[in-house]
Protein backbone atom coordinates (compact mmCIF):
# COMPACT_ATOMS: atom_id res chain seq x y z
CA UNK A 1 0.00 0.00 0.00
CA UNK A 2 0.90 3.39 -0.66
CA UNK A 3 0.21 6.80 1.07
CA UNK A 4 -1.32 9.75 -0.73
CA UNK A 5 -1.63 13.06 0.76
CA UNK A 6 -3.96 14.60 -1.83
CA UNK A 7 -4.63 18.41 -2.32
CA UNK A 8 -8.58 19.46 -3.38
CA UNK A 9 -7.17 21.23 -6.58
CA UNK A 10 -6.17 18.24 -8.29
CA UNK A 11 -8.49 15.77 -7.21
CA UNK A 12 -11.35 13.86 -9.04
CA UNK A 13 -13.43 11.43 -8.20
CA UNK A 14 -11.90 8.81 -10.46
CA UNK A 15 -8.92 9.24 -9.10
CA UNK A 16 -10.28 8.96 -5.05
CA UNK A 17 -12.16 5.79 -6.07
CA UNK A 18 -10.20 2.44 -4.15
CA UNK A 19 -8.17 4.58 -2.29
CA UNK A 20 -8.85 4.62 1.89
CA UNK A 21 -9.31 7.75 4.28
CA UNK A 22 -6.81 7.85 6.80
CA UNK A 23 -8.84 10.23 8.88
CA UNK A 24 -12.11 11.20 9.26
CA UNK A 25 -13.74 14.22 7.00
CA UNK A 26 -16.40 16.76 8.44
CA UNK A 27 -18.94 18.34 6.85
CA UNK A 28 -18.89 22.26 7.39
CA UNK A 29 -21.09 22.27 10.64
CA UNK A 30 -17.89 19.42 11.91
CA UNK A 31 -19.78 16.45 11.85
CA UNK A 32 -18.37 13.23 10.47
CA UNK A 33 -19.52 13.08 7.51
CA UNK A 34 -17.07 10.22 5.75
CA UNK A 35 -14.95 7.77 8.57
CA UNK A 36 -11.64 7.32 8.72
CA UNK A 37 -10.90 3.83 6.92
CA UNK A 38 -13.92 4.44 4.41
CA UNK A 39 -12.91 2.69 1.42
CA UNK A 40 -14.41 5.23 -1.52
CA UNK A 41 -16.33 4.48 -4.15
CA UNK A 42 -18.25 6.57 -6.58
CA UNK A 43 -20.79 8.12 -4.53
CA UNK A 44 -18.33 8.28 -0.88
CA UNK A 45 -16.03 9.92 -3.98
CA UNK A 46 -18.28 12.74 -5.01
CA UNK A 47 -18.99 13.73 -1.58
CA UNK A 48 -15.60 13.91 -0.16
CA UNK A 49 -15.14 16.14 -3.56
CA UNK A 50 -18.63 17.95 -1.80
CA UNK A 51 -17.29 18.29 1.79
CA UNK A 52 -14.57 21.21 2.58
CA UNK A 53 -11.42 20.31 2.99
CA UNK A 54 -7.54 21.50 1.93
CA UNK A 55 -5.85 18.44 1.93
CA UNK A 56 -6.49 14.76 3.06
CA UNK A 57 -4.51 11.48 3.42
CA UNK A 58 -5.31 8.49 1.60
CA UNK A 59 -4.16 4.93 1.52
CA UNK A 60 -4.02 3.71 -2.02
CA UNK A 61 -4.38 -0.30 -1.98
CA UNK A 62 -1.66 -2.27 -4.41
CA UNK A 63 -2.67 -5.76 -5.79
CA UNK A 64 -2.69 -8.26 -2.88
CA UNK A 65 -3.32 -6.03 0.10
CA UNK A 66 -6.34 -6.17 2.26
CA UNK A 67 -8.50 -3.74 4.14
CA UNK A 68 -7.72 -3.82 7.62
CA UNK A 69 -11.09 -4.77 8.30
CA UNK A 70 -10.94 -8.17 5.70
CA UNK A 71 -7.18 -8.48 7.08
CA UNK A 72 -9.09 -8.70 10.64
CA UNK A 73 -11.72 -10.77 9.65
CA UNK A 74 -9.60 -13.81 8.17
CA UNK A 75 -7.08 -13.53 10.68
CA UNK A 76 -9.20 -13.88 13.53
CA UNK A 77 -10.75 -16.83 11.39
CA UNK A 78 -7.28 -18.01 11.33
CA UNK A 79 -6.47 -18.02 14.94
CA UNK A 80 -9.75 -19.13 15.85
CA UNK A 81 -9.69 -22.40 13.72
CA UNK A 82 -12.75 -25.14 13.42
CA UNK A 83 -12.09 -26.09 17.19
CA UNK A 84 -13.52 -22.84 18.93
CA UNK A 85 -16.70 -23.18 20.60
CA UNK A 86 -18.54 -19.68 21.40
Amino acid sequence: MKAVSQRRDAATADLLVGRVLCHDVRDAAGKVALAKGTTLDGAAARALLALPWDEIHLLALEPGDLHEEDAGRRLAAAVAGDALIA
